[in-house]
């Protein structure tokens, strides 16, 4: 390995000693590697296979914080080619499956209150493990309250690592690929927190760019982040003749509450008539009429007459391969946090 190798001391992590969603994390190694040769034998991409491993369901595993580091060198290195799969992996690492904060964004307190919670049940767990009949069902409790705080410490700690690298990983915006540009809008967008230095450059972004669904994933991405000063820089896109850049303005608006008429008629177009999905727009898969059904639906507009016969003529002209359905296999409410396990008996 040369001194600009993205992967350069990828072998002083102690894999065999991380865990990931099948076991031990030895196998990472050759998957980063396959990544950084852009081949692979089988029917999906080392970056899928990887993501399976590390990230399985949006579960993110004690391995995944080290592969942060390599996955952002690579993504920035202008050598690899499809470095939108290597920001996508980060999206995944730091937040999970994005499509579960749909419509209103991360609120990343959530997983750190959660975190603070198990760390502050560390006297009640200790006691539970003492009242264990025997050692056999001691250890067994033992694991189990590990594993949750291990879990627990794995979405904060991905969470925070790629958080650290979004100053550096802005610059992508400005790549020749609207697939990596677009890709690296969506991740600033849930990164509330880091939204001060993520605002200016996405501005600049969906002021210069060229492909209407990257700079649609662009004002969405504002929304998300739900600073409110930008309100002003989202609606001029309201009128645009561009009808990406009225969705996603329209989708931005009502995650600041805002639903007035000149609002909802654009949604409700949207669900009736889409634009025609494409690679960069990178939200829910591209499906313009389920983001714009989901915002719908939070509005006092979802029940009415004109709203449900726009998403039945929407429907209507689907054949099967859109993602039309506002549920998208998201979470029906707060996700529930894991407790510890005794075979297959919950701790009462």
């Amino acid at each position: 390995m040369t001194d600009d190798d993205p992967l350069t001391g990828l072998d002083d992590v102690p894999w065999a000693q991380l865990q990931h969603s099948y076991g031990m994390a030895d196998d990472v190694p050759g998957h980063l590697r396959a990544m950084q040769a852009g081949v692979w034998e089988g029917r999906y991409p080392p970056s899928a296979q990887l993501a399976n491993h590390i990230v399985h369901q949006g579960t993110r595993s004690q391995a995944a914080v080290y592969t942060v580091p390599f996955l952002v060198r690579m993504a920035l290195d202008p050598r690899l080619v499809n470095r939108h799969r290597f920001v996508d992996l980060l999206v995944a690492i730091a937040i999970g499956l994005d499509n579960n904060y749909l419509p209103n964004g991360y609120d990343p307190r959530e997983d750190r209150a959660s975190l603070a919670d198990i760390r502050g049940e560390a006297d009640d767990w200790a006691q539970w493990i003492d009242e264990a009949a025997d050692d056999e069902q001691r250890k067994q409790r033992e694991g189990s309250c590990a594993q949750v705080l291990i879990d627990a410490e794995a979405v904060v700690r991905s969470y925070d690592a790629v958080r650290e690298a979004l100053p550096t990983l802005a610059a992508l915006l400005t790549s020749d690929s609207p697939e990596l540009r677009a890709k690296t809008a969506n991740l600033l967008a849930w990164f509330p927190e880091s939204a001060a230095m993520s605002i200016p450059p996405l501005k600049a972004f969906i002021a210069d760019e060229g492909s209407p669904g990257a700079a649609a994933t662009g004002v969405v991405a504002l929304g998300l982040l739900g600073e409110s000063a930008t309100v002003p820089f989202i609606r001029r896109y309201l009128d645009s003749p561009i009808v990406e850049l009225r969705w996603a303005s329209a989708f931005a608006l009502t995650r600041f509450g805002i639903a007035d008429p000149a609002v909802v008629d654009v949604l409700t177009q949207v669900v009736a008539r889409p634009p025609e999905k494409t690679e960069t727009m990178s939200f829910l898969s591209g499906s313009y009429m389920s983001l714009a059904a989901m915002a719908l639906a939070e509005t006092s507009e979802a029940t009415t007459l004109r709203a449900v016969d726009a998403m039945l003529v929407g429907l209507a002209d689907c054949h099967g391969s859109c993602s039309s359905g506002v549920c998208t296999g998201q979470h029906c409410g707060p996700r529930a946090r894991s407790l510890p396990h005794e075979g297959t008996h919950e701790r009462q």
